[in-house]
């Protein structure tokens, strides 16, 4: 990512990683990616303040827009996470985390929960690690990283911390072995 200014007219160009790319499967052709990659350009095309945006030979996508657009679209993914956020823990279910919070930059999310929990190899975890990827990739960082201290709610003693995606293999397969237990998956 890069920031460029001119007198009056500052932009951003970002570079949207393939994994932020809507219809792209890992294990798609690379015709599929590209043509998944030239969708996404139009739909960044159609919004006001984008002013170029072309897809790369890796599947990810190049996008200039002005300095407005580039906060808007942080903005709107930024909502767009919390929205997430609540739907997921607000579901009536009961949970060990009472809340959570994270900085402005989504490096880091503390997550305040009864001490008696046994592992932070979670799908919160998952969660809020592939949230805060992508927020930061969006924000022009190029090799995003989120730690997330999980803190006892009585006492404010850090618990554990996992950094995703450094230990995103210990949060997959904890996260794989509780949904066959829930039968979600084989």
């Amino acid at each position: 990512s890069t920031a460029t200014g001119e007198a009056g007219n500052e932009t951003v160009t970002i570079t949207y990683p393939e994994y932020m790319i809507p219809g792209v499967m890992s294990d798609g052709t690379d015709e599929e990616r590209m043509e998944a990659a030239k969708e996404f350009c139009k739909v960044l095309l159609d919004r006001e303040g984008v002013l170029e945006a072309k897809p790369s030979a890796d599947g990810s996508v190049i996008a200039t827009m002005t300095r407005e657009e580039h906060k808007k679209s942080l903005d709107d993914l930024k909502a767009s996470i919390d929205e997430t956020f609540a739907d997921y823990f607000d579901d009536g279910d009961e949970s060990d985390f009472s809340d959570y919070t994270y900085n402005d930059d989504m490096t880091v999310f503390t997550v305040n929960m009864d001490a008696d929990y046994e592992s932070p190899y979670t799908t919160e975890a998952m969660l809020f690690g592939i949230s805060a990827e992508g927020y930061q990739a969006l924000n022009g960082v190029e090799k995003p990283k989120v730690t997330i201290n999980y803190v006892d709610e009585k006492t404010g003693n850090v618990l554990g911390t996992l950094t995703y995606p450094d230990d995103y293999d210990k949060i997959f397969s904890n996260t794989e072995d509780t949904l066959r237990e829930m039968d979600e998956i084989d």
